[in-house]
């Protein structure tokens, strides 16, 4: 139908608009998605995964997954993000941005 069309144009721009957003974060790399969720890679020192999921679950009730137990490569610490609408996703980012930059 025309709705469903119409909704994959809107998630498909959200999910372009939410990367840049992340992307342009310190120490946040995006890996490009065509899924519902985007896969983050943190590069910044001493920054670990496990630690801004538990941050953002405990400090700001956001739910993320920790993806560095799946991919262990050279302890690169990855992220998976769902994408939901521009409100919350922006309340993510401001999220992830105060964690990263205090």
């Amino acid at each position: 139908g025309v709705s469903s069309a119409a909704s994959d144009v809107c998630k498909r721009q959200e999910r372009a608009r939410f990367a840049e957003k992340l992307g342009s974060l310190p120490g946040v790399r995006i890996f490009p998605s065509q899924a519902n969720y985007l896969m983050v890679e943190l590069t910044g020192e001493n920054v670990k995964a496990t630690e801004i999921t538990e941050l953002l679950l405990t400090r700001y009730n956001l739910f993320i997954k920790d993806l560095s137990s799946k991919i262990s490569r050279d302890d690169r610490q990855f992220l998976r993000i769902a994408i939901r609408n521009e409100e919350e996703d922006d309340v993510l980012v401001k999220a992830l941005e105060e964690i990263l930059t205090h």
